[in-house]
């Protein structure tokens, strides 16, 4: 016997009851409890699904321009042949639906039994310059087919930024909905219903955007990438080494500007806003640090004067799985100091002596036997240390011959990518806002200029330690729009 029930809501519950008759005799009867398939979110790690004859699996509009650019180069590069590219399998809306290029926000693709199915978000109906309803009208009139069901139950309802899709997401380790707190109630009631994904919320209100794509992103091999605005300025200090012209990003301030507190970039991101709450994700989260926080004089009871330490952890080589920094005031004041390293543990002590502090003359700066002055921002490149003016406290009580130690685990499965931030958005390319294929990811290219590359190389070496190859792509559209490659897209797993 086949059964068909149409109209139940996904994760239903419902009741048959069936009678056995004899006759005009009713000889028995019974009732059987059923339940719908429930929608399950998809690992936004698993590979994107091949495509057959006429199918499409992977999802971009065809964008107009937006600050003189449109989307041609990104769509050019995943128009490519696997494995770098996916072909026949890109759909690249055309139009009239192509005023809403955000296909993350308007829609998620997840399972219900094995069937793939189009969860519309209530985003999906948003007003685009006359044209609204562009992505609902899209997943309907489009993507609906033999096989494959659209979900309309969150259709219709009031909305805001938090309740786009790019503030949907499946934590894989605990096949979790990860969402910002501010998520729609009717929504999370709609998840709480299927019973297959527990919720996970974190606060994203700092966000323009709300969403927390632009801050977490989970990698094929478990690891965690988080965006890291403090490594951003560690690499920035690199940068300004080689060049005072050192532009990271497309956005055109340099890395000088980045650097010097003037209220625009540093203090919000290393003390007031973006540090704090990402601390607080880190915890909802359960990641661990990769870095220890500083000892003085080895004795953990004292307060230690060095807040934080920096390390560039993806750079570590390979067959280095601790590093341990000790700073050291040796030079007979509190003003000098030294840094030094030792590696998984030998005992082994190396003084670092290619270093670079900014704000400070050429005569004391550079590669050189003497020590950095405690009030620049500077890079140890051997070592690769980064020790920021702001990481100091009540430094008047720092005496000489005073050290402080800390260390950093290359094995620590968060791995922090460089973003900076402004008010809500990222001011950089956000390479944590990517999309993720098993072996591989997509990620904006860095437009960063007179900077010996140091950010692309850095974010191919995070990516490379959680098993994946990096294919940049121009997301410069979506970047000014205050988003990235993973917003702007959506594909079946």
């Amino acid at each position: 016997m086949k059964l068909r029930v149409e109209g139940i809501e996904l994760g239903g519950k419902f009741e048959i009851e069936m009678e056995f008759w004899n006759g005009d005799l009713l000889i028995g009867f019974d009732k059987v409890l059923m339940k719908v398939a429930p929608f399950e979110l998809r690992n936004q790690t698993m590979p994107v699904s091949s495509c057959g004859p006429n199918e499409k699996t992977v999802y971009i509009s065809i964008s107009p321009y937006f600050y003189s650019r449109n989307n041609e180069k990104l769509r050019n590069k995943l128009r490519e042949i696997s494995p770098n590219g996916y072909g026949d399998c890109l759909d690249e809306v055309t139009d009239p639906l192509s005023y809403d290029i955000w296909h993350q926000d308007g829609y998620e693709i997840g399972r219900a039994g094995g069937m793939v199915i189009f969860l519309v978000s209530p985003r999906a109906y948003r007003d685009v310059w006359g044209e609204d309803a562009v992505l609902a009208r899209y997943v309907h009139n489009e993507r609906l087919a033999p096989g494959i069901g659209v979900c309309w139950r969150l259709e219709g309802m009031e909305w805001s930024t938090y309740d786009s899709f790019g503030n949907v997401e499946c934590r894989p380790s605990g096949n979790n909905l990860f969402c910002g707190s501010g998520l729609n109630e009717d929504i999370k009631a709609f998840f709480e219903a299927q019973g297959v994904n527990p919720r996970l919320e974190v606060n994203t209100s700092w966000l323009s955007v709300k969403h927390v794509d632009e801050v977490v992103s989970f990698m094929t091999n478990g690891d965690t990438v988080v965006a890291d605005p403090v490594v951003y300025l560690g690499l920035c200090v690199w940068a300004n080494s080689i060049s005072w012209n050192a532009v990271p990003s497309p956005r055109g301030y340099t890395a000088y500007d980045i650097l010097k507190n003037d209220g625009i970039f540093r203090d919000y991101n290393s003390n007031t806003t973006v540090v704090p709450a990402m601390n607080q994700i880190r915890s909802v989260l359960g990641l661990a640090n990769p870095l220890t926080d500083p000892v003085k004089n080895g004795d953990p009871q004292l307060q230690s004067n060095l807040k934080r330490g920096g390390a560039l952890t993806a750079m570590l080589p390979a067959d280095v799985s601790t590093r341990k920094y000790k700073i050291s005031f040796d030079q007979g004041d509190n003003i000098h100091f030294s840094v030094s390293y030792e590696d998984n543990g030998s005992g082994s002590w190396s003084t670092d002596i290619d270093f670079y502090g900014c704000y400070l003359t050429a005569a004391q700066s550079g590669t050189g036997p003497e020590h950095i002055k405690i009030d620049a921002d500077c890079i140890f490149k051997e070592s690769l240390c980064f020790i920021l003016s702001d990481f100091w406290e009540n430094t008047g009580q720092i005496a000489p011959g005073d050290y402080f130690i800390f260390e950093v685990s290359a094995n620590c499965t968060t791995l922090e990518m460089p973003v900076i931030f402004f008010n809500g958005d990222a001011y950089s390319i956000n390479h944590v806002n990517s999309l993720v294929d098993g072996g591989k990811v997509f990620s904006g290219s860095t437009h960063e200029s007179n900077t010996g590359d140091v950010f692309k190389n850095y974010v191919e070496k995070v990516f490379n330690k959680a098993g994946l190859s990096t294919i940049f792509a121009d997301s410069r559209l979506y970047h000014y729009l205050d988003g990235d490659i993973h917003c702007g897209t959506n594909v079946q797993r």
